[in-house]
């Protein structure tokens, strides 16, 4: 089931990681957290993931980083999504704005479509000739 436990964050366990495949330092790891928590206390925080196994690298980051003991739910968004009664949080797509233009071509006079997608700050542009067989045309990254 697609969607998160209302009001949580992402923070991915591999951005607790430096290149070396170890925790990163402690001062870095504590100002990465504080940015995320936005001034929440650390001590409210519960720590999930899919299964509860892949969390247990941020619960060990935050108590390196010095922000205390923090929780963890073992169940996590499995056990959560498979009770019909708990909230769920989705975000919604942005839809897709069909743009159609003909072809430059004259000779093939062929019609020529363009979707584009807006995923978080990329914009994709699919382009689809007139059979609809899609093809990436080109991704942008907006700052």
């Amino acid at each position: 089931m697609a969607g998160h436990i209302p009001g949580a964050l992402n923070r991915p366990f591999s951005q607790n990681l430096g290149p070396d495949g170890k925790f990163k330092p402690a001062e870095q790891l504590k100002a990465e957290f504080e940015a995320l928590l936005g001034g929440r206390d650390p001590s409210t925080v519960v720590h999930h993931c899919g299964s509860g196994v892949s969390a247990v690298p941020n619960v060990l980051a935050m108590e390196i980083a010095g922000l205390g003991r923090t929780g963890l739910y073992a169940g996590s968004w499995s056990e959560w999504c498979s009770d019909p009664a708990r909230p769920v949080e989705k975000a919604e797509p942005e839809p897709l704005i069909p743009v159609c233009i003909r072809s430059e071509n004259k000779a093939r006079r062929r019609r020529q479509c363009y979707s584009t997608a807006r995923l978080s700050n990329a914009v994709i542009v699919f382009k689809a000739n007139w059979n609809y067989s899609l093809m990436l045309a080109a991704c942008t990254i907006r700052a």
